[in-house]
């Protein structure tokens, strides 16, 4: 059975948030190397065959986040309690070109889908996002969705 999956409107929200990152957007080799590298995505993706990092921004957004969409929730990565979308999340939420709705929408829905399960005992996460983690209002719960692969990537 396919795991649940994120639903698609919160993905197409994503995507051109994270196409516009700086480690991704217009970015050389090294610079989203060491994006895949801060947020651990090679390990999270390791048995995911055929994923090309070099594909224009945009793309790879799309990929990135319906694959890490159908992994959620895994927290037995590197760093415990984070899932491959919760260390995208936390990328995103850091990152100066993010506004501040598009900041309340990201904490909002880490703490809704558990993507950083920043609220456990021995889970690390930095103070200043367990800060902004913390000032999320109470949630609904979770409206997964089931399915293994998003629309815009069946072809």
């Amino acid at each position: 059975m396919a795991p649940p999956r994120l639903p698609q409107i919160y993905i197409a929200r994503l995507v051109p948030l994270l196409a516009t990152l700086p480690a991704l957007a217009g970015a050389d080799a090294e610079q989203r190397g060491a994006f895949r590298q801060a947020t651990y995505l090679d390990w999270h993706f390791r048995s995911t065959t055929g994923f090309d990092w070099d594909l224009p921004a945009h793309e790879l957004a799309t990929h990135l986040l319906g694959s890490a969409a159908n992994v959620v929730p895994a927290y037995d990565g590197p760093r415990q309690g984070w899932s491959a979308l919760g260390e995208i999340g936390a990328a995103l939420l850091a990152a100066p070109s993010v506004g501040p709705a598009d900041r309340e929408f990201l904490a909002a829905l880490i703490v809704r889908y558990q993507l950083i399960r920043w609220d456990r005992p021995g889970v690390a996460v930095p103070a200043d996002l367990r800060a902004v983690l913390a000032r999320v209002p109470p949630q609904p719960p979770p409206n997964w969705e089931g399915g293994m692969f998003p629309p815009t990537m069946q072809r």
